[in-house]
């Protein structure tokens, strides 16, 4: 297994073991904004894993790229519960679009699971079947982007 996919696996391992405290409300703001980013982190290792096997950078390997796309689908299933009301805060690149418009929010993060779960699919019958729904899943990743997130200035 590569690196970036056991990075990946610890990642989520990290993310679902706290989420528990999520759900019984003892967790902070911070600490909730903290899961987001690295949600995000996590998704961003996942795309350039596929990204780089259907650019040709790195060789196709079915299993690597269906993984990525499981776990593109998991961040997304954990990331709908990542955003309750007064849990936007100054740090994190979370756009006060989302608390605005949740219902399109929530929409966008089952697009999200519903496009990467095809992908995944896909990875089991080869690269060529593969990219297509990869470029699609990569399409919500972008508008979700671009609506419901702010990038911080350094």
């Amino acid at each position: 297994m590569n690196t970036k996919l056991l990075i990946i696996a610890a990642l989520l391992s990290l993310i679902f073991s706290i989420s528990g405290a999520l759900a019984d409300g003892m967790k902070s703001t911070n600490s909730i904004a903290y899961d987001r980013e690295e949600l995000m982190e996590a998704a961003g290792l996942a795309k350039e894993i596929a990204g780089n096997m259907v650019k040709g950078k790195t060789a196709w390997d079915g299993k690597q790229a269906e993984l990525a796309m499981r776990t593109l689908q998991s961040v997304a299933m954990a990331f709908a519960h990542k955003v309750p009301e007064g849990s936007m805060t100054e740090e994190g690149e979370a756009s006060p679009a989302i608390w605005k418009d949740m219902q399109d929010f929530l929409h966008q993060v089952a697009e999200l699971q519903s496009h990467s779960s095809k992908a995944a699919k896909a990875a089991r019958i080869g690269l060529e079947a593969f990219k297509p729904e990869f470029v699609a899943t990569v399409k919500y990743c972008k508008s979700c982007h671009e609506k419901y997130r702010v990038r911080k200035k350094i």
